[in-house]
């Protein structure tokens, strides 16, 4: 019994290191393949033929949303810009803004460390006739080296 009760406990304190040591994330994909995030999560991004580091790219905030809503007729499209913190094998690279559009003062594209982490879309459009919460926002990213 008692050879029993200290299989159980081995077994039960091996289950629980292996579990506290294994990292989840929200989304996983290779060096230049597309990914979405919602604000608050992280993405794994690593390819062992190109790099044998892993990025982390977290979603922090939208930090501005002039776009043109859905239901309105502009005469400029506007940007989004989202902010986003990146670490490399778990040594921070820093936090960065990154736009929807690539002109005027804005960049779609940034570059930290080594990597360029791209914004490709962010939804939804804004519309006048409900609220986007903070929540509802979702990223569609690329990151190259």
């Amino acid at each position: 019994m008692k050879k029993l009760l200290l299989a159980v406990l081995f077994l039960g304190i091996f289950f629980i290191l292996g579990c506290a040591q294994t990292a989840q994330y929200d989304a996983k994909a290779d060096f230049g393949q597309e990914f979405k995030l919602k604000m608050g999560q992280t993405a794994s991004i690593h390819a062992e033929k190109i790099s044998s580091k892993s990025v982390k790219i977290t979603f922090l905030n939208v930090t501005q949303d002039s776009r043109c809503p859905a239901d309105v007729q502009c005469i400029w499209r506007g940007a989004a810009t989202i902010s986003v913190a990146v670490s490399e094998d778990s040594k921070s690279l820093g936090e960065f803004e990154v736009s929807d559009f690539d002109q005027l003062g804005y960049n779609s594209t940034v570059k930290a460390g080594k990597y360029y982490i791209t914004l490709l879309n962010i939804e939804p459009l804004p519309d006048t006739t409900k609220e986007i919460k903070l929540s509802d926002y979702v990223a569609t990213m690329v990151v190259k080296v």
